[in-house]
């Protein structure tokens, strides 16, 4: 294999791992959001309107990141 394509593979997977790293934390605020609002809305006696609208919202990340949703059950 060429150094180039070799080094590019290098490149490209170190992309792949950043972005994993981004994504984890963009579903981890999600999460603690999810939890904050939650609280919030308890505080307000509005939990069942917010857990249907959150519980949709949550499902969709997992659908669209199943291999990478840390509480994909």
């Amino acid at each position: 294999m060429p150094i180039f394509l070799f080094r590019m593979k290098i490149d490209l997977t170190l992309l792949v791992i950043s972005n994993l790293a981004k994504l984890t934390l963009f579903i981890t605020r999600e999460f603690a959001r999810f939890l904050a609002d939650g609280l919030e809305y308890a505080r307000n006696g509005k939990i069942s309107h917010f857990l249907l609208s959150e519980i949709r919202r949550l499902h969709l990340l997992r659908f669209m990141f199943p291999k990478f949703m840390f509480l994909n059950s």
